[in-house]
This record gives C-alpha cells, structure tokens and sequence, in this order.
C-alpha cells in the first residue's frame, strides 16, 4: 500500500524552528520534574529508636536526590530521542549532522526555559532566611573575622547567586543536552556520518 504521506525536504532553518518548539516543550517538562520534589518536604532530622538521638538525614536526603537526579536525566534524554524521531517521520534526507544539531538546539532552547525558571525561584525565596544562613556560615568558618566584613562577604554571595545559579544551570543542562544529542545522532537516522560535518 502506498504510503500517503510525502516527507518534507530538511533545511537547516525547519531544524532549527523544529528544535526551538521541542526545546521549549522539554524545558516545561524538565521544570516540572524539578517542581515535583517541592510537593513533599522531607523532615531534616529523624529520631533514631532505641538511643534517643537525633541524627540528621542528609545523607539520605542527598542519596534521593541523586537517585531522582538520575531519573529525571533519563526521562528528558527518553524525550530527546522521541522528538528526534518525529523530527525523522516527517523530514527526508536527514543525516546525523541534522540529528546532531537538532539535539544541540533543542538542549539550548530547553536550557532556557529551565536557567528562566530557576532564576524565579531564585527571586522568589525569602532571602532574609537565607542571608542569615550563609552569614552565621560565614562567622563559624572564620571566627576572627569582624562584624562588618562578615556582612559585607555575605551581601557579596548573596548578590552573586542569582548568576551564578542562572550560569551553572544554564551549563548543566546544555552539556547533558549535547553528550545526550551526540549519542543519539549516532543511530538516528541510521547512518554513522560525521555529526560536525557541514550540511
């Protein structure tokens, strides 16, 4: 039976307006799972039986955290590949060039969306609590330091995190996107061609 779809001819600018509504939909998806965790808050002490101590759940708290780290990577690089492929249903004459490009800006225009919204997290939190901790941080560290420098090296860190979480997470997602875009443009579509060859 015929097929009765015809494919469209790939250019360079339907992989780029392809990439840049993929992009932005795996970066909704990726700040979702990143919301998902804020909906239980787990408690920063647990009592152990028995003895009567506290002992603090950090590491616990940091072993599920790189557990769902984990996991969610996988879930956005599960969409990377869905994507590419309805990128290869609709397309012909794609090469791993054009898979490999794809990837990288489809990762870029999600590493936006995602940099956006943690930097309105970032806006959104109370920084009094949080001025507090890193300047009582600050003193225990260094003891001899005086009053006012300690104040003023916190108003310094706290100043400069909101670029610095907008860059490292920025950066983050953007390197994940391209290793992840890399692997994947290496069978899709099937041909094993240099993905930084010009076409």
């Amino acid at each position: 039976m015929e097929n009765e779809f015809t494919k469209i001819p790939v250019t360079g600018k339907a992989v780029w307006m392809e990439a840049m509504k993929y992009g932005a939909i795996l970066g909704i998806i990726t700040v979702a799972l990143d919301l998902l965790p804020k909906l239980w808050q787990p408690s920063p002490e647990v009592v152990v039986s028995g003895n009567g101590l506290n002992v603090s759940s950090a590491l616990t708290t940091t072993l599920i955290g790189v557990l769902y780290f984990l996991v969610k990577t996988g879930i956005c690089i599960w969409l990377m590949v869905f994507f590419t492929k309805k990128l290869t249903a609709v397309y012909d004459g794609l090469t791993s060039s054009h898979t490999f490009k794809f990837g990288m800006y489809m990762a870029m225009f999600s590493a936006i969306v995602v940099s956006a919204a943690v930097l309105i997290q970032v806006k959104m939190m109370d920084m009094g609590a949080i001025t507090d901790m890193v300047h009582a941080s600050i003193q225990a560290q260094g003891q001899g330091l005086q009053a006012e420098m300690a104040e003023s090296v916190t108003d310094s860190i706290i100043g400069l995190m909101p670029v610095f979480t907008l860059l490292i997470t920025f950066v983050k997602c953007f390197v994940i996107g391209i290793l992840a875009a890399l692997i994947i443009s290496r069978s899709i579509p099937g041909r094993t061609l240099n993905p930084f060859e010009r076409r």
